[in-house]
């Protein structure tokens, strides 16, 4: 999981995404290890707005 995350650090920082690294023809990133990564990050953040509106009622 950490790799995981170790990876949408480097895509965020443009590292995965260089030229240098594009000139190869592949991107070095897990597909699969991403999908769960921001699924993961996406449900926490639901759960932090549902938690935000709930407590303004």
């Amino acid at each position: 999981m950490l790799k995981w995350i170790k990876q949408l650090d480097r895509i965020l920082r443009g590292q995965a995404t260089s030229l240098a690294a594009l000139r190869d023809g592949t991107i070095d990133i897990s597909a699969r290890g991403l999908l769960v990564v921001l699924l993961i990050l996406g449900m926490l953040y639901g759960l932090w707005v549902v938690g935000q509106f709930e407590t303004r009622l």
